[in-house]
């Protein structure tokens, strides 16, 4: 009985693997649940955590700047508005501005400056551009600045500027700008390139210096762009222009002339040394030796008259004439400059009957026996005709005869006599306005001691052998005569 028992016993049992499994299973669900609930409970605490992190954020930075906020420089990151107010007041006080830079080299103050801040203004200003709720991501990308909010005087900080400024330009070199010169055969300009310099605009470091004081900036660098630049380049369609046309006066001769007739060609191998180059790129013409080519050579050719008048270069007036005809290469005929005097014929018509020699052209007669002495020009007209007293027959001091030259012009000239009494001075020295000696100490010139000229005066009572002429006369034939003019001598 007790096998047949055991027997069903066993018969009836579960096999030991299927219980196995199962309960396996049941374990594994019972910890799948608890995994969960702690993965629940994390995530529940964290959110609040978070919720606890932004809520505090929020309320901190109701009343604190975030980071990376910066105002006159300062900077406000974490700061409260009364925090950033004391700090932007104490930043003001201390300001100070280095400028350097191009060998420049000084600092501007607060106190310099008159410089002042509404530092309450900036600071609530700058809270207002915050929204605490989006402090999350502004803690990471916020970069407010207030600036533009200081003040301070213009005039006491243009005048440290041009005070620095133009001691610094003292030692500086000056810009120059392209120009063109000669070459050494006088017969091109050739260019010379702009030369850079080292002087500052004063303007231009102001500028700089007044943006970066309005920002509370503590530096300023002074660069390239603040130099006072050449104001003519080389590679500029103007400098271009100018010596092309300058250049082309040297390939051309230059026509002088009256009204539309053409007296003179003047080539570029005479005028050319008297051109210089302006700042402007224009020609300008030597006063000097322009005058002196004209009384040289115009006044020999040029010079007319008419019934009326003489009409003589003005060989000073012919330099400006010639630039001005000349400019920026201009090729129009260029007129001669003319003044003019009346004929001088005191008796109302010709007095001298010596007839006109063709071949001396324009010269001055001196008529002994008629006592009158006159100017013919070059087609036999009289242009100037006056009484004279000649030398002193009767003591032997008689003009001599011949054709001389007039050698010299003088004005306000003293007369002085020999010492023929042998008393070791000069027998006179008499002051004469007008001057023009053609042999030796013989000369024409006015003679204020006379009252009466021409006649039979002479004689007895002459000169001591120059030519007397009353002073309008003088004055007339020296505003006439030139150098090297002929002068005959005649009974």
């Amino acid at each position: 009985m007790k096998r047949l028992v055991a027997e069903g016993a066993a018969v009836n049992e579960v096999p030991a693997g299927v219980s196995t499994r199962s309960a396996q299973r049941e374990r594994g669900a019972s910890r799948g649940k608890h995994r969960v609930l702690i993965a629940v409970c994390v995530i529940l605490s964290l959110c609040a955590i978070l919720a606890g992190t932004y809520a505090a954020g929020v309320y901190y930075f109701a009343d604190h700047y975030f980071p990376g906020t910066s105002a006159m420089g300062v900077d406000a990151s974490f700061k409260t508005q009364e925090e950033l107010e004391r700090a932007l007041a104490a930043n003001v006080e201390s300001y100070k501005m280095h400028v350097g830079g191009s060998d420049l080299n000084f600092e501007v103050a607060s106190t310099d400056i008159g410089l002042t801040c509404n530092e309450h203004e900036v600071a609530e200003r700058l809270m207002s551009y915050q929204d605490s709720s989006n402090w999350p991501l502004a803690t990471v990308l916020s970069d407010n600045s207030e600036e533009g909010l200081l003040s301070f005087d213009s005039t006491r900080l243009a005048g440290i500027v041009s005070t620095a400024v133009a001691e610094h330009n003292k030692q500086a070199t000056q810009p120059v700008s392209a120009t063109f010169r000669l070459n050494d055969n006088k017969d091109e300009f050739v260019p010379e390139k702009e030369k850079p310099g080292t002087a500052l605009l004063p303007n231009a470091v102001y500028r700089k210096v007044e943006l970066a004081v309005a920002r509370g900036e503590s530096s300023v660098t002074v660069d390239d762009s603040m130099l006072a630049q050449p104001q003519i380049r080389e590679d500029s369609p103007a400098f271009e222009d100018a010596l092309k046309r300058a250049n082309n006066l040297l390939h051309n001769n230059v026509e002088l002339g009256r009204g539309q007739k053409t007296l003179w060609e003047l080539v570029p191998e005479t005028f050319a040394s008297w051109l210089t180059v302006r700042d402007d790129l224009s020609l300008a013409v030597n006063q000097q030796a322009a005058t002196e080519w004209a009384a040289e050579n115009l006044w020999h050719t040029a010079n007319y008259s008419d019934d009326k008048n003489v009409y003589m270069v003005d060989s000073k007036a012919f330099a400006d004439a010639f630039a001005k005809g000349i400019r920026w290469g201009a090729g129009s005929l260029v007129q001669i400059p003319y003044t003019h005097i009346s004929r001088y014929l005191p008796g109302g018509g010709t007095l001298n009957p010596t007839p006109w020699r063709s071949d001396l052209g324009r010269y001055i007669d001196i008529c002994k026996k008629s006592q009158v002495a006159s100017m013919f020009d070059e087609s036999g007209r009289v242009l100037w005709e006056s009484p004279v007293t000649t030398g002193n027959e009767a003591k032997g001091n008689g003009t001599p005869l011949g054709q001389f030259s007039i050698y010299d012009k003088k004005t306000n000239f003293v007369l002085i006599g020999f010492d023929k009494d042998m008393d070791g001075k000069p027998d006179y020295e008499q002051p004469v306005s007008y001057w023009m000696p053609f042999n030796g100490g013989v000369g024409l010139h006015d003679a204020s001691w006379r009252s009466t000229f021409g006649g039979d005066t002479y004689l007895e009572h002459g000169s001591g052998g120059c030519i007397n002429l009353p002073r309008d006369a003088a004055a007339a034939l020296y505003s006439m005569a030139y150098v090297d003019d002929v002068v005959v001598v005649h009974n």
